[in-house]
């Protein structure tokens, strides 16, 4: 029988990019237990010794936890032969939260109960100064009797130092907390606002912040509003809104400032009681009608430019193994996000980020793709726009008195149909990169830059001109523009926001600074920055 240190492998449960979770038996005592390994793939030899006393430290730490709902480490250990680190835990009968949520909704009363439990589990653990980082139903375990145990405590954090580098932040976008997503400072309350998505899944069916991409998620979890659950789920009352608006507040100083808080209210919520903090809580008032009445909020204003930080492209990695639960080994891989080439970046104080690496979901909304090099092609998207309204008449397109290229034919084509046109504008500096356009939560083109390599202070430089024109519905839009270049480790994102008008052209001009700047020997900067030109 194979052996981990002095445990039997029985069977194995799943795989991840951070290891492999396997029921085992402690020989000892007799006793089946969770044995997650953990990967040292992709760690340098200078790195290596100090990643396992990391890990041995924080598996320590949360090895000291205690309480019913969490699932208790009992060893850590390394493999005398492979030297492989792993973790041995409490192994637990039943489905994760996932499985459970993927059929008919839960009722009202057991979704309140089940999140209940996770509040003061969290609560616990946050007292003790143990934060999980990543909060989502797969890393919840339901017992047939109907207890909720929070499993992976510590082990995300290890998959940070692993798999992360500075700047960037490993989690699951849809449950991940605004400051989470800018790799901010993270505490308890990051942890409050996953628990709040998952409470907001369980009642209405949906995600709070759903969309097609990652970009699509991770804009709105900074910009914008839920629906409010009662507009979904009618049986609920105006009270699960307020509970709801608490534990999603954008700022972690709007919401339950710990577990113990955000436990009391659904408590009151299961008996039919209006939450006790509504009226406690300084300026309940306040709080609740920011909270419930601007669940519509509006879009960043026009002409809002969000800045990010720059970050090196990361692949999108898949990280941890399955929870140990016997009917349920698959899980959900996350999404490694560096935390500025996928973020929506000091907002009004608001930050975020996001990983705009393309996902399926992109590939799906076919974004045409054009060439952009020196000398620049102006060419126009063949993706099919939304439709549109037609006005009650169409004056003929007139004829440019310019010629009849392309971008002048496409704005023709867009006055007539109702629709407006964004225009992209600029120069870039790169020999091969790709630039990709969103509109609100869409990818609709993808432009190939091409540059003429010139000499600059003694080094190859690509030069070459952005051009595009895109058809764009009428409205206040979001516009997300993001270059990759592999080649030169270039990977940003700018955010903006306009409103188009039906039948006008917006201009947006794209820029990376002063072409062709050097500092040092052979090190190119760029600072991608969008600006509207008219």
């Amino acid at each position: 029988m194979e052996r981990l240190g002095r445990y039997e492998i029985i069977a194995e449960l799943g795989r991840g990019a951070m290891g492999t979770v396997y029921r085992a038996r402690d020989p000892k005592i007799d006793r089946i237990v969770a044995l997650k390994t953990i990967t040292v793939a992709g760690i340098g030899p200078a790195d290596e010794e100090e990643y396992r006393q990391r890990f041995f430290r924080e598996a320590q730490a949360a090895g000291k936890l205690s309480h019913g709902g969490l699932v208790t480490i009992f060893d850590v250990g390394e493999d005398e032969k492979s030297k492989t680190p792993f973790i041995v835990m409490e192994f637990i009968e039943g489905k994760t939260l996932e499985e459970l949520g993927r059929g008919e909704r839960l009722p009202t009363a057991t979704a309140l109960g089940l999140v209940k439990q996770i509040a003061e589990a969290l609560d616990y653990a946050h007292g003790r100064k143990i934060i999980h980082r990543d909060i989502k139903p797969a890393n919840i375990i339901v017992t047939g009797d109907g207890h909720a145990k929070v499993t992976d405590f510590g082990i995300a954090k290890l998959a940070m130092t692993q798999f992360t580098q500075p700047g960037q932040v490993l989690g699951t976008p849809a449950y991940m907390a605004p400051e989470q997503l800018s790799g901010g400072a993270v505490d308890g309350r990051s942890d409050i606002f996953s628990l709040g998505v998952i409470l907001y899944w369980l009642l209405t069916g949906d995600k709070p912040f759903a969309g097609d991409t990652t970009t699509a998620v991770s804009f709105k979890i900074v910009y914008q509003e839920p629906i409010p659950a009662t507009q979904i789920n009618p049986s609920l009352s105006p009270e699960f809104d307020y509970a709801l608006g608490r534990a999603l507040a954008k700022d972690p100083a709007g919401r339950y400032q710990g577990g113990r808080e955000m436990a009391e209210d659904l408590e009151d919520l299961l008996d039919g009681r209006p939450p006790r903090s509504q009226a406690t809580a300084p300026a309940a008032a306040e709080v609740e009608h920011t909270i419930v009445a601007s669940r519509r909020a509006a879009p960043p204003p026009p002409d809002v430019t969000v800045k990010k930080k720059k970050v090196k492209a990361a692949p999108p990695a898949a990280v941890a193994a399955p929870a140990a639960v016997v009917a349920a080994p698959e899980r959900k891989r996350k999404w490694l996000i560096p935390a500025a080439a996928a973020a929506l970046l000091l907002v009004l104080g608001v930050a975020g980020w996001l990983w705009l690496g393309r996902s399926k979901s992109d590939q799906a909304g076919e974004p045409t793709t054009q060439e952009a090099g020196a000398p620049a092609v102006d060419t126009t998207t063949t993706t099919k726009p939304e439709p549109a309204p037609k006005p009650p008449s169409a004056a003929p397109a007139k004829k440019s008195s310019s010629g009849s290229s392309k971008p002048r034919q496409a704005e023709e084509r867009t006055r007539s149909t109702g629709m407006a046109t964004l225009r992209l504008t600029g120069e870039h500096n790169f020999d091969r990169a790709t630039l990709y356009v969103s509109v609100d939560d869409r990818v609709v083109q993808e432009i190939r830059l091409r540059g003429e390599t010139v000499e600059r202070s003694g080094a190859s430089v690509g030069l070459g001109k952005i051009s595009a024109t895109i058809p764009v519905r009428p409205g206040q839009r979001a516009i997300i523009i993001r270059i990759s270049a592999p080649k030169d480790d270039f990977n940003e994102t700018e955010y903006t926001s306009t409103t188009f008008e039906p039948g006008r052209t917006r201009t947006l001009e794209v820029s990376l600074g002063k072409l062709g700047k050097w500092v040092g020997i052979g090190s190119l900067t760029r600072d991608l920055t969008l600006r509207w030109l008219d």
